[in-house]
């Protein structure tokens, strides 16, 4: 699924699936798709944490206005999926995990 999208390149696939596009998409299962976009907002932007996956031959990284999507082409492949997040010891005044909750 998405072949065409990401044509082979390892970055396109990490952001289309931090963009909530799941590869189990189906009708019996319409809400997939959406826990790593919506963990990842909660936690950058409400918490102002940082994000860190890294898959493949590529990774990700979503920290202080850093949003980036790396193809390490020949350079690193890691078989299998990590994801590191950096999560504050005490929240920003406001915060409200409430608000990214769909």
């Amino acid at each position: 699924m998405y072949q065409q999208e990401i044509d082979g390149n390892e970055a396109e696939a990490l952001k289309l699936a931090n963009e909530g596009y799941s590869t189990k998409n189906r009708p019996e299962a319409e809400n997939r798709g959406y826990g790593i976009s919506t963990s990842k907002a909660m936690l950058v932007t409400g918490m102002k944490g940082g994000f860190f996956m890294l898959s493949g031959g590529a990774f990700h990284r979503y920290e202080n206005g850093a949003n980036d999507y790396i193809d390490l082409g020949n350079i690193f492949r890691w078989k299998g999926t990590v994801i590191l997040m950096r999560i504050p010891v005490v929240l920003p005044k406001g915060f409200n995990y409430i608000d990214y909750l769909e």
